[in-house]
């Protein structure tokens, strides 16, 4: 620490937020296996963009914070219940409380910003990210949350091999078949896509919704569009050739068992039942 008193306290946090003056801060989320790494590694490739996968910002390091701060209270409530006469101590308000977690969010994502020196977009993926959707946004006014949504049946089969590839066994063991596991799973993706859409309406978040399938038949398109909801400029050519070598690269899209194995499910698996 360079500076003298309490100023010299704060050197790292005011670095990192000089790293992050002028860009632009984003979440991707979306239910598991849908695509989030793939968007995540799309968006990391931008010239003008850092991303990085599994920050759990939400539900790990937010969500831990606040947990531990709401600790602190009760102690210090409890303590100054002990002692009657003296002057009882403060507890830390909701708006200290909440300036905290951001000013540790604002750290983890000068971390990410050190992967590209020109990044004009930071942003963090972790599929469970959308979940917190209302308090991001107010942690982090300004943001972008970027929903990855995929073909619940495809999600299925997705889940299924990644399951038997853990485990072997063990998805057959628990769902039976494929198809069972999709109509099992189709009332939670639907109330997750809800909720995600309903958040977004509440809050006026501004929220892109990326849908794998289209990402697979019309990537440059989808992806031009993706960078433009992230305020950058869209660097892809049209042609095929280079698109495929992104989606190459990804190790997602072409290398998905869900991309090329028929499923037939019952209709309250079809997308027609759930969210459009």
């Amino acid at each position: 620490m360079s500076r003298a008193g309490a100023g010299a306290c704060f050197e790292r946090l005011d670095a990192a937020r000089e790293t992050l003056s002028g860009a632009r801060l984003a979440f991707v989320g979306g239910q598991g296996k849908s695509g989030t790494t793939w968007v995540e590694r799309l968006i990391d490739a931008h010239p003008d963009a850092a991303c990085l996968g599994e920050g759990h910002f939400a539900a790990g390091l937010g969500r831990g914070l606040y947990a531990a701060l709401e600790d602190y209270n009760r102690l210090v409530a409890a303590n100054n219940a002990s002692f009657p006469e003296l002057e009882d101590f403060p507890g830390m308000d909701a708006d200290a409380m909440a300036e905290l977690v951001r000013a540790a969010l604002v750290m983890q994502f000068a971390r990410i910003a050190q992967r590209n020196a020109r990044a004009r977009l930071v942003a963090v993926r972790t599929p469970s990210e959308l979940d917190w959707l209302r308090q991001l946004a107010m942690l982090v006014p300004g943001a972008v949350f970027v929903h990855a949504v995929r073909d619940p049946r495809d999600v299925a089969v997705s889940l299924w091999f990644h399951g038997e590839r853990l485990s072997p066994g063990s998805m057959t063991r628990e769902h039976g078949t494929p198809a069972r596991l999709a109509t099992r799973l189709v009332p939670g993706w639907a109330r997750h896509v809800l909720n995600v859409r309903q958040a977004a309406a509440e809050c006026g978040a501004h929220v892109h919704e990326v849908r794998y399938e289209r990402l697979i038949r019309e990537g440059p398109a989808e992806a031009a569009a993706l960078f433009e909801a992230l305020g950058l400029d869209a660097p892809l050519p049209a042609s095929r050739r280079r698109w495929r070598r992104v989606v190459s690269r990804s190790s997602v899209a072409e290398g998905s068992p869900g991309n090329r194995t028929p499923l037939r499910t019952s209709a309250a698996a079809r997308p027609g039942n759930g969210p459009r």
